[in-house]
């Protein structure tokens, strides 16, 4: 029975120091324990051994630079007609300024797989199985246990150099993900801008008998669209504390159009707001581009599209740890453009004078929004693992600069008896609006992003999540265009470029917060 409690405690005291024992945490007292396996009574006669059997240990190095083994032998228990077997894989030790590597060499992760249950194998986290005991190397070399991952040895055994920052270029020290992300942005809304009438002597005025919209007065850019994100990180430090993280990412390009002709219209028209000083009040107006009762055939087109992309660079430091997951401080660099544009062409052939004096008018109007934010921000991913599952999160916000520019043109030309002339105005777009504006400010860059993952492979998880960023003051179409449609027609002055009375289409511009949001799939590869 002695030999029995020596040979117990000695195998005891070995699992302790081997590499499978630095990988299984202790979270609850739930967790299931090892047991060993139970051979049958027919088993290999070689396996037979004397209870009072002594363990014979090969010497042991503890300063050897390369490898250190110890191996044993074990007694077999004897227990009615079942056998019982314990053992534990030899110590070792690989490359003792770095450690065993999950993925590379040994595999004290995912290589091993007896099951998820475990979790020596989908249990072990990405930090090599480094259990962080709450300090730093950089602020304390002595106190901080590092785990079977990562040499089993104390920081304070060795050098304080060991545990600063440094860039690798060995691959056991990468990871990274790549996602197909289904994104919506939050859409915007624009004015009524193509209207129709059902009867034959209506103009399509906003407001009158029978008119209806064409295009316009609702939400546009507003469906799923394809993107994708991309994540390279690096490990810092042996314990796996402090990584450097890149991400890129792009919302697929969401483009709207809508066109119609007098064949499927037989009344087309441009509705505005009439602001001539002539009149005695602001009157519904429009551009009537076909109606067969004006002799007018036309068609119309619109076209718009959004681009959205950003990347950003971060260091993350681990903050908190324990229970299988981490809490990282990260901060760094945040870059993020938007680009958003919309014209709207028209052609109208007017042959109210008769086929010989017909009037060939093409107007134009181009509107151009482009913001670009580059800023710094700070924020916490979270990472946890139970078993083959996992779970990312992050949620961060960036300050910094906003800078913004619209450009708005306006054209047309008109057309008759071979005599051509154009004209730098359009119907929205006129003398007092066309041009670039620039401006900056100080803007935010929200993000918020929860990821699950399945440990597919040794070192791949399959993962699905949620992803959202916003950018605070920007510009888009819909804040580029007088909410009024408000234009003034009238003749320009002799001498002046803009028209007299109101200056309309006005030149202000509105500023929103815009999003984009949605769900993620994606392959990650963990070390």
């Amino acid at each position: 029975m002695f030999v029995m409690l020596v040979a117990a405690t000695s195998i005891v005291a070995h699992g302790q120091q081997t590499d499978i024992a630095g990988m299984v945490r202790t979270k609850s007292a739930d967790r299931p324990s090892y047991r060993a396996p139970v051979m049958a009574d027919d088993a290999s006669p070689e396996m037979e051994a004397d209870v009072d059997d002594e363990y014979d240990y090969e010497s042991v190095d503890e300063t050897a630079g390369d490898v250190a083994q110890a191996g044993y032998s074990e007694p077999t228990i004897v227990r009615g007609r079942a056998r019982q077997v314990s053992f534990h894989a030899p110590l070792q030790r690989l490359e003792p300024g770095f450690g065993v590597e999950p993925g590379c060499g040994v595999e004290p992760g995912c290589g091993v797989e007896p099951g998820c249950g475990l979790e020596p194998a989908c249990g072990l986290e990405p930090a090599c199985g480094c259990e962080s005991m709450g300090s730093s190397c950089d602020g304390s070399c002595g106190g901080r246990q590092i785990g079977g991952g990562c040499g089993m040895r104390q920081c304070g055994q060795r050098n304080c150099g060991d545990c600063q920052l440094r860039l690798s270029l060995d691959p056991c020290n990468w990871f990274a993900s790549a996602d197909l992300m289904l994104m919506w942005r939050g859409g915007q809304g624009l004015p009524p801008l193509v209207m129709t009438s059902s009867a034959t002597t209506g103009a399509g005025v906003i407001g009158a008998a029978g008119t209806s919209v064409l295009f316009g007065g609702n939400r546009v850019q507003d469906n799923v669209e394809p993107g994708g994100r991309v994540t390279i990180g690096t490990w810092l430090d042996d314990g796996h504390d402090r990584s450097l993280v890149f991400r890129g990412w792009a919302a697929g390009r969401a483009d709207f159009d809508y066109a119609t002709d007098q064949t499927r219209n037989f009344i087309i028209a441009r509705p505005f707001l009439n602001v001539d000083p002539s009149l005695t009040a602001p009157t519904q107006g429009s551009q009537v581009i076909a109606s067969s009762s004006l002799n007018r055939e036309g068609s119309i087109n619109i076209s718009g599209s959004n681009e959205t992309y950003g990347a950003d660079m971060s260091l993350r430091h681990r903050w908190l740890g324990g229970l299988g997951g981490f809490v990282d401080v990260l901060y760094g660099y945040q870059y993020m453009r938007m680009e958003d544009g919309m014209q709207i062409g028209s052609r109208t052939f007017d042959t109210s004078n008769g086929a010989t004096a017909g009037v060939l008018l093409n107007v134009l109007d181009r509107f151009q929004a482009v913001n670009e934010f580059n800023g710094g921000q700070l924020g916490l991913a979270a990472r946890y693992r139970e078993g083959c599952w996992s779970f990312n999160g992050l949620i961060k916000i960036a300050g910094g600069s906003m800078n913004r520019t619209s450009q708005r043109v306006g054209s047309q030309s008109r057309s008759s008896g071979g005599v051509t002339v154009d004209e730098a105005n359009g119907l929205l777009v006129r003398s007092t609006n066309a041009g670039t504006i620039r401006s900056s400010t100080f803007g935010w860059v929200p993000e918020l992003d929860a990821t699950l993952g399945y440990r597919w492979t040794r070192n791949l998880d399959l993962t699905f999540g949620y992803h959202v960023i916003a950018m605070t003051d920007a510009l888009e179409v819909s804040g580029m265009i007088d909410p009024r449609l408000a234009v003034n027609a009238s003749a320009i002055p002799p001498g002046s470029t803009v028209p007299s009375g109101q200056q309309s289409p006005s030149a202000g511009l509105r500023y929103d917060t815009f999003y984009v949001h949605g769900i993620h799939f994606g392959i990650s590869c963990v070390y």
